[in-house]
């Protein structure tokens, strides 16, 4: 059971090592580049990436190919295997892998349901290599994760939403990252770590609990005897299939995921450890920060009066969400406008109710939270009290 993780990590994973060592210089940064910045992947490119991961898979024990994606209607994954020889010629076969068979593949789509976005006799989908994601080798068979989509450009997948939701983050990740002065971000990457803590079910009695198999959790049950809850098992020996099962668990170390920070958003675990990892990537500053004297001026009002909306006047564009939902502005937003020559911060305040950890002097009134907001400016707000309690921020 016993498996040296630093000598079995990723070993079944085409990453950037394996690259590095195969690949040609150029390339190997041509590689990595689109797989940090993404753009246009080439023929000629996925010619010479082809021949290497077919070499490297060959040499792992793989017979065939297959485009990996997730179709809507199959959770687990779907898959097209295609084997590495080719038709014999002069009495042998040689093993072919081009770069055309790594970029794209032509599974039938007709199985899988449309909306009515296209007819039955016209269903063709494609499989698109998904440059991000590393190919590796499991079962003797090497796996390219891939997008599907139809041949009118449909996402037919649940990775291709994911995909456009990555890149949608990461547009919006580079411009927050920038505001701390790093300005040499031009991507971030979302990961997705192991839980902490895991309970192992068997299936049989996995499949007794509808709790289990549609909530994903304990909804009903009977107390434990006196009040005890597992004590029986806790620090306890690992029974022999539990074991069993650590052992195949281990397997995954082949298939490296990099680095994780396990988290638990339920209980907060290992939140601060992650930020610590994040703010070691930000530039180190001086400790004497400038003294910013710039006007700061409060909008200050009751909800849904236009607070926002005179924000978006002042700068000419739409900067900050406007809404007939009261309490869309949920924190305050500061905004620079420079007007004749001079630099200006406005500060849309948040007057949303019941809101007592966001300004905890308040008395339990939500609203006045808008005093930390006046409290930054240098322009006094005077005249503007409390709508509930009258208390002035």
């Amino acid at each position: 059971m016993s498996v040296n993780v630093a000598e079995v990590f990723g070993q079944d994973v085409f990453n950037e090592a394996v690259m590095k060592e195969r690949l040609p210089e150029v390339t190997y940064k041509q590689m990595v580049k689109l797989m940090n910045e993404g753009g246009e992947v080439t023929l000629e490119l996925a010619d010479i990436v082809a021949k290497a991961m077919k070499e490297w898979a060959i040499e792992k024990g793989a017979t065939h190919y297959t485009h990996i994606f997730q179709p809507y209607i199959v959770s687990i994954g779907a898959e097209k295997h295609d084997s590495f020889a080719d038709i014999p010629k002069g009495g042998k076969i040689e093993n072919c892998f081009s770069g055309k068979d790594l970029m794209m593949g032509e599974p039938d789509a007709s199985s899988f349901p449309s909306g009515g976005l296209r007819a039955t006799c016209a269903a063709r989908g494609y499989t698109a290599w998904d440059v991000g994601s590393p190919a590796y080798v499991k079962d003797g068979i090497l796996c390219i994760p891939t997008a599907f989509c139809s041949y009118t450009g449909e996402s037919l997948d649940t990775k291709t939403p994911l995909l456009k939701a990555c890149d949608a983050v990461s547009k919006a990740g580079v411009r927050f990252v920038k505001m701390f002065g790093n300005t040499d971000a031009k991507r971030v990457s979302s990961y997705v770590g192991p839980e902490q803590e895991y309970f192992i079910v068997n299936r049989e009695k996995y499949l007794e609990r509808p709790d289990l198999i549609y909530a994903g959790r304990t909804l009903f049950g009977a107390p434990a005897p006196k009040g005890q809850e597992m004590e029986d098992q806790y620090f306890g020996p690992l029974k022999t299939k539990i074991a069993d099962f650590m052992a195949d668990v281990d397997e995954f170390y082949n298939l490296g995921i990099g680095d994780p920070v396990p988290v638990s958003a339920s209980s907060r675990l290992g939140i601060g450890d992650m930020l610590d990892e994040v703010v070691k990537h930000f530039p180190e500053t001086d400790s004497k920060a400038e003294e910013d004297d710039r006007p700061k001026i409060a909008i200050v009002g009751k909800p849904n009066v236009g607070k926002s909306s005179i924000i978006n006047k002042l700068v000419g564009e739409n900067r900050v969400i406007v809404s007939n939902i009261a309490g869309t502005t949920r924190d305050a937003i500061d905004t620079d406008i420079k007007w004749n020559g001079k630099e200006y911060v406005f500060i849309d305040t948040a007057r949303g109710t019941g809101a007592l950890q966001y300004y905890p002097y308040s008395n339990g009134c939500g609203t006045c939270r808008c005093g930390r907001c006046c409290d930054r400016c240098n322009r006094r707000c005077d005249g503007a009290g409390c709508q509930d309690c009258g208390n002035r921020p």
